[in-house]
């Protein structure tokens, strides 16, 4: 699985939480990765308009108010269209091969739709509280 929705999340309390201007190498050091990565995954939350650029500079805002943005809004926004595959080259003439996509797949599908459900419930505000109560309530950025 890949990481851009923690990443995402991590990107945008850094944005919410800023007293100052914050870079992508600043934000990259951070998730240690590289601030190229930060950058494509900035470019998927501004394409869903969960954050938003200032002109002419780097600095951004939430596009909406973190009590109200969800975790599946997050997660839509940097997701890939599907988040398990299964495999479609098995042989049809195998006695697992040939049904088990039939049968995973809707497992797959419901395990998909409940992961969603569960994000719909959070908010980033829920998380940023919980990070704050494990530094004190002290976030300094």
């Amino acid at each position: 699985m890949d990481t851009k929705f923690s990443v995402a999340v991590h990107i945008l309390i850094m944005f919410s939480e800023a007293k100052n201007k914050i870079t992508s190498e600043t934000i990259a050091q951070s998730v240690n990765t590289n601030a190229s990565y930060i950058r494509k995954v900035i470019a998927l939350l501004k394409d869903d308009a969960l954050l938003i650029r200032h002109q002419g500079s780097f600095s951004y805002s939430l596009g909406k108010p973190n009590d109200e943005m969800t975790l599946l809004d997050i997660y839509q926004a940097v997701k890939p269209p599907k988040l398990l595959h299964t495999h479609q080259n098995s042989n049809p003439d195998c006695p697992v091969g040939g049904p088990i996509n039939s049968v995973l797949d809707p497992i797959v599908s419901h395990a998909e739709s409940q992961l969603e459900r569960d994000l719909e419930t959070q908010t980033l505000f829920q998380v940023i509280e919980k990070i704050k109560a494990q530094h004190k309530n002290h976030l300094t950025l």
